[in-house]
């Protein structure tokens, strides 16, 4: 479920900052998809991975590291990027002030943030909120019919300040078999 940006944390100047990252980022992702299409126009084989570093910024509670963002998610947010872009444009570029009290507004940067997480599979932190830390975040769901041999949900180190979400379920577990959800170092 997406989490809100709260206004607490981005008060005053980090309001403005958080919405210019937001802005920056997104503007950044949409530089990267036009690219993507206009090569493959040109007949070149479309990526299915971006790699778009994360511009750089005091407002996130970490670093994203090893930024790649999904190429067929960006293709089907990038309407909804652009109309957020427009939405922020006056407030990323100090044309507007920035009004606490105005939820439309909050509702935009919340949806920025959600689409710029759903296509980097990463979370976007501001500092001082309490939600999961900047960085990976995983989710796994696996569906199982009988299993005879090994599965494993996750088998990977996970950094410092990443989440690992793992739900399985299988009929029946022979055996032979074992079902693991995660398998590895965290930090």
């Amino acid at each position: 479920m997406p989490d809100p940006v709260t206004w607490g944390v981005l008060g005053g100047i980090a309001a403005k900052d958080g919405i210019t990252f937001l802005y920056e980022q997104a503007s950044e992702l949409l530089k990267a998809w036009r690219e993507r299409r206009q090569a493959v126009a040109a007949g070149a084989t479309p990526p299915e991975e971006l790699t778009v570093p994360v511009v750089q910024n005091t407002v996130l509670d970490g670093e994203v590291i090893d930024p790649v963002a999904d190429a067929r998610l960006l293709d089907r947010e990038s309407r909804v990027l652009v109309r957020l872009l427009g939405a922020l444009s006056p407030y990323a570029q100090g044309q507007v002030d920035i009004e606490p009290a105005d939820d439309e507004l909050r509702e935009h940067i919340s949806r920025m943030r959600d689409v710029l997480e759903v296509v980097y599979g990463r979370r976007f932190t501001f500092r001082g909120e309490e939600r999961d830390a900047t960085g990976t975040s995983v989710h796994v769901n696996q569906v199982l019919g009988e299993v005879g041999g090994r599965v494993v949900g996750v088998d990977a180190e996970v950094a410092e300040g990443g989440t690992v979400d793992v739900e399985q379920s299988a009929v029946r577990v022979d055996g032979r078999g074992s079902v693991t959800g995660f398998q590895g170092r965290i930090g």
